[in-house]
């Protein structure tokens, strides 16, 4: 009997020495897991804080920005991934708010929404600089430590700072800005102003106040080639327009009729434009009767 008691109890003291161990294991990897996470969200600003330059033309980025920069963007998705968009919506500009998301229900079913769930994780680096505009690429990713999958998926984005007093507000989903241009030109059947431009990544928007002057109903483009409307820059080089994407009522006028309309141009946000071109404007009578009748032409000056 006492040899039978000795093995239980030892077997009774291997057994918590066990438990012990494994819980001592689960709390080291739980407290090392904690600590990668901390690691990853320190990285993003280390990382970017250490940038004196930018990856696309390699310009200067301020050293008395660096860190404003950098704390500006981490506070706004820093707020998204904690669950905090009312709180991210404050550091939007005033442009984004009015060019993309004017009312915090827009912002957060359009852009939160659609890119930010659970363990969510981001990283940034200073992207392009063109004069005092300083643009930074932003990759937003699953929390792989935090979810144990392997997909290495991620969204991706650009984010623009836009002095606000002493601080600075965010341009986001690719939205650089807004310039004022105020440009007008006519001819016989049109009067048309170039109000402002917004600039995005990968286009421009021009808005466009445009007066028949005719007692005529007139087209501002047939749309049928791609290339009768379209900006030149200051070399010379063509950059069509997307007039396709307009509605029918955005190109048809009726007589002295007055509208404003916007027009989409690609590639143009890298460039200095010159010249807005139109080439392809009738009377909508005078095409009905020959399709292949030659457009009359109108330029405004950007410049």
């Amino acid at each position: 009997m006492g040899r039978e008691s000795n093995v239980k109890l030892w077997g009774i003291i291997l057994a918590i020495l066990l438990i012990f161990s494994l819980i001592k294991i689960i709390n080291d990897r739980l407290k090392n897991n904690v600590s990668q996470e901390e690691q990853v969200q320190n990285d993003t600003i280390t990382e970017y804080a250490k940038e004196s330059k930018t990856i696309i033309n390699g310009e200067n980025i301020p050293v008395t920005y660096q860190e404003t920069f950098g704390d500006t963007i981490k506070e706004f998705y820093d707020s998204c991934i904690h669950n905090l968009p009312e709180q991210a919506y404050e550091l939007l500009s005033s442009e984004t708010k009015l060019v993309l998301y004017p009312t915090y229900e827009s912002f957060k079913s359009l852009y939160y929404d659609e890119r930010f769930g659970e363990n969510m994780q981001y990283s940034f680096q200073s992207w392009m600089t063109e004069g005092d505009v300083y643009t930074f690429k932003i990759k937003i990713f699953e929390n792989l430590l935090a979810t144990g999958k392997s997909n290495e998926e991620y969204s991706e984005d650009y984010v623009t700072l836009i002095p606000y007093g002493n601080e600075f507000r965010l341009n986001i989903n690719n939205y650089i800005g807004r310039e004022k241009i105020e440009k007008k030109a006519e001819n016989d059947i049109f009067s048309i102003t170039a109000t402002v431009v917004d600039t995005y990544m990968d286009y421009q928007v021009y808005t466009l106040r445009v007066k028949n002057k005719t007692n005529e109903k007139v087209i501002l483009d047939t749309r049928q080639n791609d290339n009768t409307t379209y900006v030149v820059d200051e070399k010379g080089r063509k950059y069509n327009s997307f007039l396709y994407e307009n509605k029918e009522e955005d190109v048809i006028f009726e007589p002295n009729e007055n509208k404003t309309i916007q027009v989409k141009f690609c590639d143009t946000y890298k460039t200095d434009v010159a010249e807005i071109e139109f080439n392809n404007i009738v009377k909508e009578l005078e095409y009905i009767n020959n399709p292949s009748i030659e457009g009359n032409t109108l330029t405004i000056k950007t410049k």
